[in-house]
């Protein structure tokens, strides 16, 4: 795997522990590095999967940006919406995201959903639609991890329903 991070000093910080679990940082975001980031990631995703933070450095938080739609159009690669949450954590406030680290020996959830498609060649326009289905699979994920984490079942039907919107 490769994962996309700043490179600011907080994004050095998580560089480094990607290094530590195998994963290769790819230093860059839109506000500092992204044209080579981009570069970098189009040229990795022959050889890895791309882990990327939706919603940007800039924010608004849990809005998905144009970034990861034109990164599958262009390498072929499927997104992965993945989301993450748990029972008992920490959640330390940040300027633009919502840091989520489990206390030790408390249960925590992660839901992959279906792989979304993205076709090739995508207008600029085109790319806002499938941000949308995007989007919607990441908020219909979370929903369903917030339940996992406080104790709750989230039903097989309404999960299966939530990801595949986007087939």
């Amino acid at each position: 795997m490769a994962a996309l991070t700043s490179q600011h000093t907080d994004g050095t910080l998580v560089a480094q522990d990607l290094n530590c679990v195998g994963i290769t940082p790819i230093r860059g975001s839109s506000s500092r590095g992204g044209a080579q980031a981009v570069k970098q990631m189009m040229a990795a995703a022959a050889n890895y999967h791309i882990v990327i933070a939706t919603d940007g450095p800039r924010g608004p938080r849990r809005q998905v940006k144009d970034g990861i739609v034109y990164l599958a159009a262009q390498t072929g690669r499927a997104i992965v919406p993945v989301v993450f949450d748990a029972a008992d954590c920490w959640r330390p406030r940040g300027k633009w995201t919502d840091l989520v680290v489990p206390r030790p020996f408390s249960r925590a959830h992660m839901i992959a959903g279906d792989p979304i498609r993205v076709p090739a060649r995508l207008s600029k326009d085109q790319r806002g639609h499938w941000r949308e289905v995007v989007q919607q699979a990441m908020e219909d994920l979370d929903r369903d991890v917030r339940v996992l984490a406080a104790g709750g079942a989230v039903p097989p039907a309404r999960r299966a329903a939530s990801v595949n919107r986007a087939a």
